[in-house]
């Protein structure tokens, strides 16, 4: 996904200059600037991704899972934000996705 200049708007360059401590994002605005600014993706912390169940969903997973798949790959360039994935509906996980850790807690 490439964002050209003039699509970016006052608070993106706003972002991408670091000014905020929180920014809350959509999976594709967000997978768009993480691809096009290294810079971004190397000043951020911790990223919760809610809603992880969209990885099933046929309309927006792939955007879930290139998100998630790029933020992983990026450890090899020594970019390691720390990544917490949350879904209320998940079930019948019981292996871990791209080799991370996984943690299961249930409130029935």
């Amino acid at each position: 996904m490439w964002l050209a200049a003039a699509a970016i708007s006052r608070s993106d360059r706003r972002i991408l200059k670091g000014k905020y401590d929180i920014a809350l994002f959509t999976y594709e605005t967000f997978l768009g600037l993480a691809l096009n600014s290294r810079q971004l993706l190397a000043s951020i912390g911790l990223v919760v991704l809610d809603e992880a169940q969209f990885l099933a969903d046929p309309g927006r997973g792939i955007t879930v899972e290139l998100l998630l798949t790029h933020l992983i790959s990026s450890r090899n360039r020594g970019i390691r934000p720390q990544l917490i994935c949350l879904s209320a509906v998940i079930g019948g996980i019981r292996r871990a996705w791209c080799s991370r850790k996984l943690f299961l807690k249930g409130y029935f």
